[in-house]
């Protein structure tokens, strides 16, 4: 029987080993951060979609065949769309008979309307996922969840390692190594089912929870501009069937930056951790100058840069180009000194926070 069911799910800030997850047994660092959306299942006697970030209020539509679809079809709601067809089907796959409800979900993560690179499209995926499971009845447990998560996003997307489902599904600072885009897309055009795909393997996938020292501070500088990530995964695709040296260079610098910093995490090494985040950088240089592209735009330089004066380390974080940058503090007064010199430099601080949580169903009202 259909119940009344919320969830919220984190956004994220990818610390370091971007481009460089999406290959196989490699890692990446991520930290969920306190900016939740929130998605609310209630029954209705119709299928019905709110969603005040697409403009959509009690919009109309259907399940059928395993697919969850607007009546009028909306060229934004691919996330949602996915991320309902994905959980139903599983669901219906194990025998719960889907019910109709209304979904109502929180606005994106943004600022002044415009994204701001913390993974809202994840985030509002697993929130979705998360009340869906739980108001029919089901546990959200969070592998589960990432899974069905990774799936429609993969569908939704067409890419993509699967990062920022990981943060908003488990929470806290994440060790992350992907299942790999390009196995899942196979996987999905091979199973006859949603639920042999959740129930079966998924190779490569490594998801370790990290240790966040007492003291820290995670800085997160917003520049103002938006970037496209599928633009610049795409030429990152080119770049490596062209076989071009930059490629390899920018990946082994990218592996010993991840690899820094997981060990400066678990032993609480701020040294480690400062060179980790400033080796993170060099690599997203050699990727942007064999790209032939700016990862690191001039905002971007100076978000780092600033960090860097106040004795402390930044960098993009996520695929560059805009959006948002970080830097580790380790105290509050050089958190204090880094905010004011982005503030100079017309960079925003975000306040924002470690969210040592994931999902979270808590009880309807």
């Amino acid at each position: 029987m259909l119940i009344a069911a919320k969830a919220s799910a984190p956004a994220k800030l990818v610390l370091t080993g971007e481009y460089a997850v999406l290959e196989p047994d490699e890692t990446a660092v991520v930290a969920a951060v306190d900016r939740f959306t929130e998605a609310r299942v209630t029954p209705a006697e119709r299928m019905r979609l709110t969603a005040p970030a697409l403009a959509l209020s009690e919009a109309d539509a259907r399940y059928e065949a395993g697919r969850w679809t607007l009546s009028t079809p909306h060229a934004k709601a691919g996330f949602v769309t996915e991320a309902l067809s994905t959980t139903l089907a599983y669901l219906e796959e194990g025998g719960t008979s889907i019910e109709a409800f209304h979904l109502e979900i929180s606005p994106a993560l943004a600022e002044g309307g415009v994204k701001i690179g913390l993974g809202g499209s994840a985030a509002t995926t697993v929130a979705v996922v998360g009340a869906v499971l739980k108001a029919f009845g089901q546990e959200a447990d969070p592998m589960v969840v990432y899974r069905l998560g990774a799936i429609a996003h993969l569908r939704a997307q067409g890419s993509g390692s699967g990062i920022d489902v990981a943060a908003s599904a488990f929470g806290g600072v994440l060790a992350f190594s992907s299942h790999h885009p390009a196995w899942l897309e196979l996987r999905v055009s091979q199973a006859t089912s949603v639920r042999e795909i959740v129930e079966g393997p998924w190779p490569h996938l490594s998801i370790e929870r990290l240790n966040w020292p007492q003291g820290w501070l995670l800085l997160a500088g917003w520049t103002g501009t938006s970037a496209s990530t599928p633009e610049f995964l795409s030429m990152v695709e080119h770049l490596k069937a062209s076989c071009d040296a930059g490629y390899p260079t920018f990946l082994s610098q990218m592996r010993h930056s991840s690899q820094a910093l997981v060990t400066g995490l678990k032993t609480s090494d701020a040294d480690a951790c400062r060179s980790a985040i400033a080796n993170g950088r060099a690599a997203m240089h050699t990727l942007g100058e064999a790209l032939g592209v700016s990862l690191e735009t001039p905002d971007l330089a100076r978000l780092a840069e600033a960090a860097i004066a106040c004795g402390t380390a930044g960098k993009p974080s996520g695929a560059g180009g805009g959006d948002c940058g970080i830097a580790f503090a380790f105290d509050s007064a050089q958190a204090d000194c880094v905010k004011e010199a982005w503030e100079r430099q017309g960079i925003r601080p975000l306040n924002l926070d470690i969210a040592r949580r994931g999902l979270a169903t808590p009880a309807a009202n």
